[in-house]
């Protein structure tokens, strides 16, 4: 290498050390020890395996306060092989560049060693050929503790006109012009530069390009072998040394070799997203650890600028839980959660649950005026449209702020086409330009912007001039623990501290949050859980959603003079009290019920007229003193009473929302409020009785004349943006209530967690009639036919819509625990009552479009009943197997096993479990026993014939028929086991019976054929004979033949019979007659024809004297004889 290595130079770099030490003072802390191969935490990543240096401002710091700043007192280096030491003050920001803190140098001046004052020193020697620094500044980001030949080392040494690298060697250095200082202190770049061959390759946010010599007489080396400082470089009092640094540094990683292609992709793309900086103009993909891209540019061409998102790659050792790209002009910021936070650190490790998960986004450079007409929704957009990128992102609640919010609302816009074309999802921002949403509605390649609509001025039930608002579902945030950290007031009038630990909960009324109070302290003492406000205000009216075990709800920062703490919405006593804090001054009406949540509400209209209302119903009150209105700095969750033992007691319980007022409001303005409050959390008004006005005051949600006799538990959806409600899901919480509603096709776990929409003033609500929830009525399965009893529910439920837009819905029925599960269905009738739909929950849900469910039309449930069904099979299964017979039990058993299959299937429709019930029925009642197995076989056998069957055999069976018989008549009756014995005689008899009838029909047969002997051949006519007789004798004389000899006998009449062979010898007989009374003389003839005369006459007389001749043998010699005849000559 350049540099020298004998003894003699280092220790001439140590006493340059201790020189350095004494010029530049004395050390603030020890140099941190030296790690020898581990580094600081987690394993390096596998791109970060070569790494000699790796210092980035996230891990691995330590700091102290500062009064309002904080000083860094060490930095680890994460590959363990560099200890450092914190010369002078270095600062440190907790959210330096994109919520990424930073390490900030200051106080430098120049480049002599009387300008370095604050840095961090190195302990051990690096080598460097390539690397990266995230910065901000001028100067020199790393440099060397010692001079080399002429001055200190430069890497990343950002001078008035260009970003170098030089090896201390004078004029020997390569500049990149195109990096100067202002840019370097306009805003955070990652710089990337790579010496190891020349010119050398330069980086800067992942743009390649090339830095040249400064002179090409003096070449660079390909590497530089130096100790590392970071924010100057020693080059003692040479005049031609780097500048030392001042700005802000986040982060530096440094390699002896050049870094590969595949790993610095996989560098860009985890600085650029953690940094908000887009990469290479938009010009390049971002990789993950594992070189798989998660932004890619051609797939997003057009949306390259402002790329930003949050992700999790722990191969980088990265989660970016908040981002908003630092690019010039960027307006959005994303984070992980409910809430926008000071720095990344702030929320909790695993806020992205799934690793290589990211939420990315782009934008189309448009223009940020809100010039472009969204029609379906009247509003005006951005130019700027913006495009979402999800990798494997486990949905959660994700929080999107715009800056620069104006007067007017503005709502984030989110649809499939970038011209949001349709209708897109519309989302209002709240006053600070924040949205959250869950990221399920934030589709991979959905594209977003924000549109802007005239303001409709927020508040309660569209009522202005409140003095508190406090509603958790806005403004409150918790921290990962569940616990409150702030609760806005929506009027912006008072500032709360969080004191104790109130928790909040998401999920606890109606799907709307709510903040939990636990006050241990007694009443003569502070509370020790409450929030408490700057201002003083006025109350006058008011009204508060709570569920309360005991104490105050809304107190006072401080006690009345000679009394003690004021009291709003205080349980005591079983009354619900407002007191202004004057000794025994108090006004409230009867209430006990810590069981749910209740709207309560106090108008000390006069002194001596103030009036209570509970759930929307006039109270009759209960008044000690006159009460104007109360002046009072409010406390939420308590009061304070300066030790007096009057005091209230501190609150226990639940609060969802704080409304008050410093003047009495109109009954229209109260029932605006009151319908507002009632929606949102799932309350009836006053039994039924008040109309719910929307805020507009004009509006009905739901109204009584209209839904008479239907006034208990009424709930709804709808949207009322002068209120800034949006109810997408909701359930009465009155008791009994079992009806939920949701807007879409599922029911969220919470409202928040809903990202549908309506339009705004647009209301569904239902009510029911009183019925209790008891299945005692019927309806018809099949309407058409009228066929199959389902049991319906007495609870009926009417529809109000009021502007409702159509879309789809989802019921859920609160069902009961049947034991076996039934099939519900939700039966709709229309509003004249004519027609009859039913429709079939799953697991108790039903989503479909709400035009099926049209104003004034009422619904209920019923269910399939399998009570008759359970009985029977009940009753079978009581059954034993040994007192029926195999197969009537066998058949009883499938009828059985169909039977619980319906009865076991909770999908199984009226129509088939009143299938299952006949045949299981029929099977039944089929059952036989043995007994009448027996009766059946003794009536079968009695009415076989007699005499078709031996003697012998029949005697056996006899004896068996009388056997059962005896049984059949035995008391007490016989046993299964006796009968089936007896049975089995009866068969095994049956089997041995001897049968005679075919050998006796043969018998018969043949005689009957009155057969002659003289036209048989006489052995053929013998063999007949005999066999007759032998089945003669069979059948006549032995009662006792056996199967086989009976057998034998008809086989052998069947085979003589069939043998029997037929002769006719008439015609020679009376051919040979003929001739014989002719006189023939032997003279007569020839010799020859005389001998053959003579030969054919022998033939034909032995034939007719042969008995066993054959009648071929017979007409053979007839012929032979007429031949011979006629051939005499």
């Amino acid at each position: 290498m350049f540099l020298q290595r004998n003894q003699f130079y280092w220790r001439k770099q140590l006493a340059l050390l201790l020189i350095v030490a004494l010029v530049f003072g004395s050390f603030s802390g020890v140099i941190a020890p030296q790690k020898a191969e581990a580094a600081p935490g987690d394993p390096l990543p596998s791109w970060a395996s070569k790494a000699v240096l790796w210092l980035k401002a996230d891990a691995g710091v330590t700091t102290a306060p500062n009064g309002s700043t904080t000083n860094l007192t060490g930095w680890e280096d994460q590959t363990g092989k560099v200890g450092f030491q914190v010369q002078g003050t270095v600062g440190y920001q907790a959210s330096g560049t994109n919520f990424n803190p930073v390490v900030t140098i200051s106080g430098n001046n120049k480049n002599l060693a009387a300008g370095l004052k604050n840095y961090l020193s190195g302990n051990k020697q690096v080598e460097y050929a390539d690397g990266y620094a995230v910065f901000k500044g001028n100067g020199t980001v790393v440099g060397s503790v010692h001079k080399m030949k002429d001055y200190g080392v430069a890497v990343f040494g950002s001078e008035s006109n260009y970003l170098g690298v030089g090896n201390g060697v004078s004029s020997t250095y390569y500049m990149y012009s195109s990096f100067n200082s202002g840019t370097a202190k306009a805003r955070h770049h990652f710089t990337g530069y790579d010496i190891s061959r020349s010119p050398a390759n330069v980086s800067v946010n992942g743009k390649s390009d090339k830095a040249a010599l400064s002179s090409k007489s003096n070449p660079m080396p390909t590497s530089l072998e130096f100790t590392p400082m970071i924010g100057g470089s020693n080059g003692e009092n040479i005049s031609a040394n780097w500048n030392h640094y001042n700005g802000e540094i986040a982060e530096v990683i440094l390699f002896p070799e050049s870094i590969a292609t595949a790993n610095r992709s996989k560098i860009e793309g985890y600085l650029a997203l953690k940094y908000g900086i887009t990469l290479n103009g938009g010009q390049s993909d971002y990789v993950d650890s594992n070189g798989i891209p998660f932004w890619s540019k051609d797939a997003n061409t057009g949306y390259g600028y402002r790329i930003a998102g949050i992700g999790k790659d722990s191969g980088s050792g990265l989660e970016q839980k908040q981002s908003k790209s630092q690019e010039a002009e960027a307006l959005v910021t994303i984070a992980a959660g409910k809430e926008i936070r000071n720095s990344n650190k702030d929320f909790a490790s695993d806020s992205i649950v799934n690793d290589k998960s990211f939420l990315m986004f782009g934008d189309n450079n448009g223009a940020t005026t809100y010039s472009k007409d969204v029609v379906n929704l009247k509003l005006k957009r951005m130019d700027r449209v913006f495009k979402f990128v999800k990798t494997n992102l486990a949905d959660q609640d994700v929080t999107l702020k715009l800056d620069a919010i104006g007067t007017k609302p503005i709502s984030l816009l989110i649809s499939d086409n970038p011209e949001f074309a349709g209708k897109p999802a519309a989302l209002p921002l709240d006053s600070t330009g924040k949205v959250t949403i869950n990221s399920d509605a934030l589709n991979h390649g959905s594209y977003f912007t924000f549109a802007e609509g005239d303001r409709i001025t927020t508040a309660p039930g569209g009522v202005n001039g409140a003095s508190l608002w406090l509603k958790a579902d806005e403004g409150a945030t918790s921290s990962a623990k569940g616990e409150l950290t702030d609760w806005a007031d929506q009027t912006n009038t008072n500032q709360f501290t969080v004191v104790g630990t109130p928790q909040y909960k998401n999920d606890a009324v109606n799907f709307n949050p709510a903040v939990t109070f636990k006050n241990t302290t007694k009443a003569t003492q502070d509370p020790n859980e409450f929030l408490k406000g700057d201002k003083e205000i006025q109350f006058k009216d008011g009204y508060a959603v709570f569920k309360q075990e005991a104490g105050t709800v809304v107190g006072s920062a401080a006690p009345r003079r000679g009394g003690y703490g004021v009291g709003l919405f205080t349980g005591w006593s079983n009354k619900l009290w407002v007191g202004n804090g004057v000794l025994h001054t108090y006004h409230g009406f009867p209430f006990r019920d810590a069981n749910r949540y209740h709207l309560a509400g106090f108008d000390l209209a006069n002194s001596s007229d103030s009036q209570g209302r509970l759930d929307g119903s006039p109270q009759t009150m209960t008044k000690n003193k006159t009460i104007n209105e109360i002046t009072f700095t409010p406390v939420i969750g308590g009061t304070f009473g300066g030790g007096n033992r009057n005091n209230w007691d501190h609150y226990k319980g639940d609060v969802a929302e704080v409304i008050l007022f410093p003047a009495s409001k109109t009954e229209l303005q109260k029932q605006q409020i009151e319908g507002y409050l009632a929606l949102k959390y799932g309350l009836t008004l006053n039994q039924g009785k008040t109309d719910y006005v929307a805020s507009n005051g004009a509006d009905k949600m739901w109204t009584a004349a209209g839904n008479a006799g239907y006034g208990k538990r009424i709930t709804g959806i709808g949207r009322d943006n002068g209120s800034h409600l949006l109810q997408k899901q909701s359930k009465s919480q009155e008791e009994g209530a079992s009806v939920t509603i949701a807007l879409g096709n599922e029911i969220k776990t919470t409202n928040a967690e809903n990202t549908n929409s309506v339009e705004d003033l647009s209301f569904f609500t239902f009510s029911d009639n009183g019925g209790t929830i008891k299945y005692e009525d019927s309806i018809k399965e099949i309407q058409q036919t009228q066929q199959h009893d389902l049991k319906l529910m007495k609870r009926e439920f009417k529809i109000q819509k009021t502007k409702w837009q159509d879309a789809d819905i989802t019921l859920k029925l609160d069902t009961t625990e049947d034991n076996p599960a039934v099939l519900y269905y939700l039966v709709i009738r229309d509003a004249a009552r004519t027609t009859t739909e039913l429709v079939k929950l799953n697991e108790g849900k039903a989503t479909f479009n709400s035009s099926k469910l049209g104003n004034g039309y009422v619904f209920s449930f019923a269910k399939v009943h399998k009570d008759e069904l359970q009985a029977k099979i009940s009753g079978v299964q009581g059954l034993t197997q040994d007192s029926y017979t195999p197969e009537s039990w066998a058949t009883l058993q499938k009828a059985l096993a169909d039977a619980k299959t319906v009865l076991d299937d909770p999908k199984a429709t009226q129509e088939k479990v009143d299938a299952a019930l006949p045949v299981l029925e029929t099977a039944r009642q089929g059952l036989g026993t043995w007994a009448d197995k027996v009766r059946a076989k003794v009536a079968e056998i009695e009415g076989m014939k007699k005499g078709d069957y031996t003697t012998g055999s029949r005697k056996e069976l006899t004896d068996a028929l009388d056997a059962a018989n005896k049984l059949l008549e035995k008391t007490p009756a016989a046993s299964p086991t006796e009968l089936g014995q007896a049975l089995s005689k009866l068969d095994m008899a049956k089997v041995a019976l001897v049968d005679l009838s075919q050998l006796r029909d043969k018998e018969a047969e043949t005689t009957a054929e009155n057969l002659k002997a003289d036209g048989y051949t006489q052995a053929s006519w013998q063999a007949l004979q005999d066999a007759l007789t032998e089945a003669r004798n069979v059948l006549n004389n032995k009662p006792n033949a056996t199967e086989s000899e009976v057998k034998a006998a008809k086989d052998a009449l069947e085979a003589a019979r069939a043998a029997l062979i037929a002769v006719n010898k008439t015609a020679l007989q009376e051919k040979v007659d003929k001739i014989n009374s002719e006189g023939l003389v032997e003279t007569n003839f020839s010799p020859e024809s005389w001998a053959t005369y003579q030969k054919a006459w022998d033939s034909a007389v032995a034939v007719l004297n042969d008995p066993n001749a054959k009648q071929a043998e017979v007409d053979e010699a007839l012929k032979a004889l007429e031949t011979a005849r006629n051939g005499l000559v």
